[in-house]
């Protein structure tokens, strides 16, 4: 029965995870920045953000379509988040003013989840299914909600910066073979339809830039398993 149990958690946490990682990762850690225009910006506040319900069964994701890809705020300046039908999503972007967001529909990784390809949507639960993968590698286990931590362990303060560069270094590994196996190429410039990447190197080839996807990608994993109602401890 516990080991049942352990699968029906891990189940819980991989759905809930793979669709929060819809917003947050853009169905893979290393697959970098769109091409396309930002949308339009707003000048004065305050400034209104609208979002609403993405999947009925999911109230806690937001629709991208509704967020504008940019929004240009003065410093001081208030923002007003409204969310319709929906609780506040995770985690919102922010990008630099010389970074292009990508504009809602331009992207097929940033679908929302009902809408998304089967393959991406594949994507997502792996990542999600990696987490007990890369805890391991750091001496930490995942503790489902009302389960007891094992004696001697310790309680999670967040991961330490090298260990953050070494999972790191392990999700572009899993992204990679998920692209391959996925039946995606090396080529110079990026075609999500066309499943090519530019990516497809090893971590230490990528720019700084890309490698923050994947870094990006790790500091979600303490907040996403909290949205599982679950936590992490320090066993090692």
């Amino acid at each position: 029965m516990a080991g049942v149990a352990m699968r029906h958690r891990r189940a819980a946490l991989v759905a809930m995870t793979a669709a929060m990682l819809v917003v947050g990762a853009a169905c893979g850690s290393s697959d970098g920045p769109g091409d396309s225009t930002a949308a339009g910006s707003v000048k004065n506040g305050p400034i209104t953000i609208h979002a609403g319900a993405n999947d009925p069964e999911h109230p806690q994701i937001a629709v991208m379509q509704y967020i504008p890809a940019r929004a240009k705020v003065s410093v001081g300046e208030k923002v007003v988040w409204s969310w319709a039908e929906t609780r506040e999503p995770h985690s919102v972007t922010f990008f630099p003013a010389e970074q292009r967001a990508p504009e809602p529909g331009s992207d097929p990784a940033l679908e929302p989840w009902p809408r998304l390809d089967a393959g991406f949507k594949s994507s997502n639960r792996q990542q999600a299914d990696h987490i007990d993968v890369k805890l391991r590698a750091v001496g930490c286990r995942r503790l489902a909600e009302g389960e007891a931590p094992p004696a001697g362990s310790r309680p999670f303060e967040g991961f330490l910066k090298d260990e953050v560069e070494l999972l790191a270094r392990m999700e572009h590994a899993r992204w990679c073979a998920d692209r391959y196996l996925g039946g995606w190429r090396l080529v110079e410039k990026a075609d999500k339809p066309r499943k090519i990447s530019p990516y497809l190197v090893p971590y230490e080839k990528l720019t700084e830039e890309i490698k923050t996807y994947d870094r990006e990608a790790v500091l979600q994993i303490p907040e996403l398993v909290g949205l599982a109602g679950q936590q992490i401890v320090r066993v090692g």
